[in-house]
């Protein structure tokens, strides 16, 4: 009996993440596949996957999620957007991102929001 060809990283192989990336799923918090505005994406991962449900989720009195590399900012936003998290973790890269709502693929020179945290002189 042969293994399943893998060609992605982790768990899923890249024809299943490009099935997630076309319904939507841009996100993924404690088995919850979440779309740009951080709501639940079905899909048919649902029926093989052991997870807590979003509700039980929002229950939690405190999750935190980290990231860092500045690449998964659009995940992170939907993330917060979702309400699953009470907290975040993150580099300054992904946090400038956030504030700024720049992705990588915006056009470099992006103008910072009017929510900066830049501190003046001390």
């Amino acid at each position: 009996m042969g293994r399943p060809a893998r060609h992605g990283v982790g768990a899923l192989s890249e024809p299943e993440r490009e099935t997630l990336r076309e319904a939507g799923a841009c996100a993924e918090v404690g088995g919850q596949v979440l779309d740009a505005a951080g709501l639940p994406v079905a899909t048919e991962l649902d029926a093989r996957m052991i997870s807590v449900s979003a509700a039980r989720l929002r229950g939690v009195n405190e999750l935190i999620g980290v990231s860092a590399g500045g690449r998964g900012t659009a995940a992170v936003r939907a993330a917060l957007r979702s309400g699953l998290l009470t907290g975040v973790v993150m580099d300054a890269t992904t946090a400038r991102r956030l504030l700024w709502q720049d992705g990588p693929d915006d056009p470099p020179g992006t103008a910072p929001s009017p929510r900066t945290t830049e501190r003046g002189p001390r």
